[in-house]
């Protein structure tokens, strides 16, 4: 399923203001924040140069954000150590109507699911 056309324009803004706000600006020639939107799939990327290999960058998946169009909810998933393509709900976030307080508990978070 496609993201209707405001929400996917409210996400890109949102997660354009996140991701360069995130990471301070001395270090973002070697790294960045990237996003991808499949569907109504919304993956959060940390890319980050490779040593010794000028202009290649190796990403990291950090977050998924997954809209439900039945009820309007957004779920946060974290990446799954075990199974790198895999996906598992973050359960300190409960499913929510506003994505901004997903990227606010993906901040909250001490546990380093996210961030290290």
């Amino acid at each position: 399923m496609v993201l209707p056309l405001l929400t996917r324009h409210l996400v890109e803004t949102k997660l354009r203001d996140y991701c360069a706000r995130k990471l301070p600006a001395h270090v973002r020639h070697h790294a960045r924040l990237s996003f991808a939107i499949e569907g109504d799939r919304v993956t959060l990327n940390e890319e980050q140069d490779a040593f010794g290999r000028p202009g290649t960058w190796i990403t990291t998946r950090i977050a998924q954000f997954r809209f439900n169009p039945d009820s309007g909810l957004w779920t946060l998933y974290r990446t799954n150590v075990r199974s790198p393509d895999a996906w598992l709900s973050y359960l300190a976030a409960r499913p929510t109507a506003h994505f901004e307080s997903l990227l606010q508990a993906m901040d909250a978070d001490r546990s380093g699911m996210f961030w290290r």
